[in-house]
């Protein structure tokens, strides 16, 4: 075992830990690492010391440390490795290159030179000068790549890059390209619906322009005209003589990688036309960047990121503390972000901590299947952000949103989460929000399917800091078992969506921060309460649309309870409770309606039992307002039917008779009216009520 360490000997290699000569310090670590590697070394340590590292572009390995293939890279307590001070656009400290496997970088101090850079120069005729590519650790297509326990900070870019080196071959277009498929014999045949390569030097495993290429081990296509992406490809090996060896069939294009067979000398590839010609697929060998674990790390005060994936798979950081990212944008503590996001999939964020990044803690850009769970996110402009290229799905459990919140598109969860002073903001469908705590949150919900977004079991405590605690779209939403326990700027509820459905929803102790009423939102509410804790405040049907009530639960203290206010709402109340606790001198309404198309009260309990002022003004229900009898009628159809009318005090239990001019019959029918009485209009229906004074 011991003799697969390598202690690595300063003065044998020409290495100075004292901060100085980078030049003959950095191709003293090459060279030492190229004859550990050669001489079977796998661990490589590094003493304590300052070591400078030679400035230099990314196309300079000179001015970088290469690791190669299975080798730790190890660094004592003490070891700083320090870029020395540059004008370059794109730079690298720590280097692992295509296909190198089984790396492992741990410990020690990696510093940029991000507060002695030159940021006037202009490396390449192409760029913006931004100066946001020096990075602290590279990874351009390494395979089972482990990073842990390193300090990364002050880089004019990133503090790790986990990139993909691409490996461009040739292109296959009309002239490369014949009709016909390939058997599973490997035999040519002709089938109309496909076409396929014909034998060339773009082929030839040996022969090809850039054939090194081919040492990766794999082929991989990407499609760019007249194919069928969706349809996938077929590809098949042969030796020179023409002997078949193998197949691959049903592959998929971006991300595919099929594996070379040994003693392959060319291949044939099939692919499915959308058209007769103007054909383009690319042979290109793109080395991504595999089975990579970034843990225990300190990454701070880089300018553009704290982790980059750009091309990657397999990808887990966790337990790792990142902060004070700023500069430049994306400014995020970790960035998913490819560009294509078929070629990106399967990342693990995993108790990690974030705290004072500018604009963003995660950005999942684009790409496939992301796991956030058990991180903390501190302050910063947006938590977690999803991108419309990030397919999903992405489950996100048990994190601490604090001061930052969510950006969500579609097939997303979001699950046992606590969540301060933020938003979470949904713009897609496919999403499920369950096991919430949340403290002064808003809710955003801009679902363009109808029900696309569940959410259940939240419990919400406002401060009133928020304008709106829920905010819907055109599209209704499903709640179930939600809490919300104080007030909001202005309504609980806004938004245009009709026919959402509610069950258990809980509204305590709400008060109007700015006199604004309970705005309820169109749709069908069951087994829920709605409880009002200032005597100013009330619940109000405001939009329009149908509502509907069963089993629930109105309470206030003031002048009124429930208000129905629009001429376009349709409403039914059903075996609920209506109770008001405590009113004023002028007024005791427990449902007040104003204008409505329909109003259909049926089979409910009106609580009026703890009056403590007897109104001549109001009464327990009334139909417009007391003086609407010389104005047109504004309620088009009423039934109040089955229901008991209770007042300790004396009392009107329903009033119609100022419904206004022209006002329609309506059925008061069935009820029982307890220290309360009937003023109704002529044409009313009154059957079967009973008056009881107690």
């Amino acid at each position: 075992m011991a003799d697969s360490i390598y202690l690595l000997e300063l003065d044998r290699w020409g290495i100075y830990n004292d901060g100085t000569h980078p030049v003959e310090t950095t191709k003293g670590f090459n060279d030492a690492l190229k004859w550990a590697h050669d001489n079977g070394k796998t661990t490589f340590r590094v003493p304590a010391g300052l070591f400078l590292i030679k400035k230099g572009p990314e196309t300079d390995v000179s001015a970088q440390i290469n690791i190669p293939a299975n080798m730790t890279f190890e660094m004592a307590e003490g070891t700083t490795l320090k870029k020395e001070s540059n004008g370059y656009e794109f730079y690298r400290l720590l280097y692992v290159g295509p296909m190198v496997q089984n790396v492992t970088i741990k410990g020690g101090i990696l510093i940029g030179d991000r507060y002695t850079h030159d940021y006037t120069q202009k490396q390449y005729p192409y760029t913006q000068n931004t100066h946001e590519a020096g990075f602290g650790i590279t990874s351009d297509g390494a395979r089972n790549l482990t990073i842990e326990g390193v300090v990364i900070k002050e880089f004019t870019g990133d503090g790790i890059m986990v990139g993909n080196s691409s490996g461009w071959l040739s292109g296959f277009w009309d002239s490369d390209i014949e009709p016909g498929s390939i058997d599973t014999q490997g035999k040519l045949v002709i089938d109309p619906t496909r076409i396929r390569t014909k034998k060339s030097i773009k082929t030839d495993f040996h022969n090809a322009p850039r054939a090194e290429l081919f040492n990766r081990g794999f082929v991989m296509f990407h499609p760019e005209a007249g194919v069928d992406e969706n349809a996938g490809f077929d590809v098949y090996f042969y030796k020179n003589d023409g002997t078949f060896l193998s197949a691959e069939r049903g592959g998929l294009y971006y991300t595919e990688e099929v594996p070379i067979p040994q003693g392959a000398d060319y291949f044939l590839a099939v692919f499915t036309p959308t058209k007769s010609n103007g054909y383009s697929v690319i042979l290109n060998l793109i080395a991504l960047s595999k089975q990579i674990l970034m843990k225990n790390c300190n990454i701070s005060f880089n300018r553009r990121q704290g982790i980059s994936v750009v091309g990657a798979h397999d990808v887990t950081i966790q337990n790792n503390v990142i902060h004070d990212i700023q500069g430049t944008a994306p400014a995020s503590a970790i960035d998913f972000e490819l560009g294509r996001a078929s070629m990106q999939q399967n990342f693990k964020v995993l108790n990690n901590t974030f705290y004072n990044n500018n604009a963003y803690n995660v950005i999942l850009f684009d790409g496939f299947n992301a796991v956030i769970e058990g991180n903390y996110f501190g302050k910063s402009n947006i938590g977690l952000a999803q991108g419309d290229h990030f397919y999903g799905p992405v489950a996100v459990y048990n994190n601490v949103f604090d001061n930052c919140g969510i950006s969500a598109k579609s097939n997303v969860t979001i699950e046992n989460n606590t969540i301060k002073n933020a938003s979470v903001n949904v713009n897609g469908n496919n999403v499920v929000i369950n096991e919430i705590v949340a403290y002064d949150t808003m809710f955003q919900f801009l679902n363009s399917n109808s029900l696309g977004i569940t959410v259940s079991n939240v419990e919400i405590h406002s401060t009133g800091q928020k304008q709106n605690m829920f905010q819907l779209g055109n599209e209704p939403v499903k709640f179930s078992n939600i809490l919300i326990d104080g007030p909001a700027k202005m309504s609980l509820f806004s938004g245009n969506a009709q026919g959402s459905i509610f069950s258990n929803l809980k509204l305590t102790n709400y008060h109007p921060v700015s006199k604004y009423p309970q705005s309820l939102l169109p749709g069908k509410y069951t087994d829920c309460l709605f409880q009002v804790g200032t005597i100013d405040g009330y619940t109000s049907i405001q939009n329009p649309g149908l509502y509907e009530f069963n089993n629930c639960q109105f309470v206030a203290k003031g002048h009124a309870v429930l208000m129905i206010q629009n001429l376009n709402t349709d409403v039914t109340i059903e075996n609920s409770t209506i109770t008001l606790l405590e009113n004023s001198e002028d007024f005791q309404y427990l449902i007040y309606v104003l204008r409505a198309k329909r109003v259909s009260i049926l089979n409910n309990v009106i609580n009026a039992s703890f009056l403590t002022k007897s109104s001549i003004y109001a009464p327990l229900i009334e139909i417009n307002t007391y003086y609407g009898s010389t104005q047109p009628f504004t309620v088009e159809a009423l039934s109040i039917n089955g229901n008991t009318i209770y007042s300790n005090l004396p009392a009107t239990g329903i009033r119609t008779i100022a419904a206004g001019i022209g006002a329609p019959s309506y059925f008061i029918e069935n009820n029982t009216l307890i220290n309360s009485k009937l003023e109704l209009k002529e044409n009313d229906v009154n059957q079967n009520n009973q008056i009881i004074t107690l």
